[in-house]
């Protein structure tokens, strides 16, 4: 998950996730289809301002978001002091040795209200007497059994009032985890997109196994390496220029995995022939 957007990000976020494409903002904005292109994709093209403010006001957000200066999408700036934050904590958010994106998601997800209130009903002890009573219920009801007809402490029964007793503390740690990992796992499912997000399939295992399939499909065709290779890692095969696919053809043939019959995991594959790629 990134930690902050670069300018070009930022722009391309902007556009995706209002689902538009990049005619539709050429079409709108006067800017030209390629200024966009490569304000998107190319961090270090110098930007000029009156595109970035066209940009910015057709996006409704500010140039300060743009280029990174703050993560505020509109100037209008919350007061400091109306956060009612401790200079302590002012200090850790500026000083910002964690993710401060990721808390920002944390603290914007729908059910951040929910684990801030579990938190302060624990931190509060506002639950703890009711725990207390509870368990004092429960306690003197086995306390009256044992002193009566029943007096095995292992009975089905009393064994079901001995564990019916729960500690204030048990029962907020299985709650407050459980409101965090709700939070925390759809924030992972809406990461999995990210180019920093881990793919469990996106290994050297992965990658060979595609290789040899698309070997085995296409045997000699010319660029079936570099397009198995492009698949699995996200890159755009047809946007490579052709002395680019040509000298990396050479790099990934450099491989021992490709040529040593090393065997994968759990599968009993034949080996492909030695891979040669052909000149176009």
């Amino acid at each position: 998950m990134y930690t902050k957007l670069t300018r070009s990000e930022r722009l391309k976020d902007l556009r995706v996730s209002r689902n538009l494409k990049i005619e539709d903002v050429a079409s709108a904005t006067g800017i030209s289809q390629a200024t966009i292109s490569v304000y998107e994709n190319n961090e270090d093209k110098d930007v000029n301002l009156r595109i970035l403010q066209a940009l910015a006001k057709y996006y409704q957000v500010s140039v300060s978001y743009i280029i990174g200066e703050t993560e505020n999408t509109t100037e209008v700036l919350t007061p400091i002091e109306e956060l009612h934050l401790s200079d302590k904590a002012i200090n850790v958010l500026r000083n910002a040795k964690f993710n401060t994106r990721l808390l920002s998601e944390i603290i914007c997800h729908k059910d951040f209200r929910r684990l801030m209130t579990d938190s302060e009903i624990y931190v509060d002890r506002m639950a703890g007497e009711a725990f207390k009573n509870l368990n004092r219920s429960y306690e003197l009801v086995r306390r009256s059994l044992v002193g009566s007809h029943i007096s095995d402490p292992e009975d089905l029964w009393m064994q079901t009032l001995q564990v019916s007793q729960v500690e204030e503390t048990d029962f907020f740690r299985i709650l407050i985890q459980r409101d965090l990992m709700n939070i925390l796992k759809d924030i992972r499912e809406g990461h999995l997109d990210d180019s920093t997000t881990m793919d469990e399939e996106n290994s050297t295992e992965a990658l060979m196994t595609d290789l040899i399939d698309e070997y085995k499909k296409n045997g000699s065709d010319t660029n079936f390496g570099i397009r198995a290779i492009c698949r699995v890692l996200r890159i755009p095969y047809d946007t490579l220029p052709k002395n680019f696919i040509t000298s990396f053809w050479k790099v990934i043939q450099s491989s021992p995995l490709l040529s040593t019959g090393k065997k994968l995991r759990g599968r009993s594959r034949k080996e492909p022939e030695k891979l040669e790629m052909k000149e176009e």
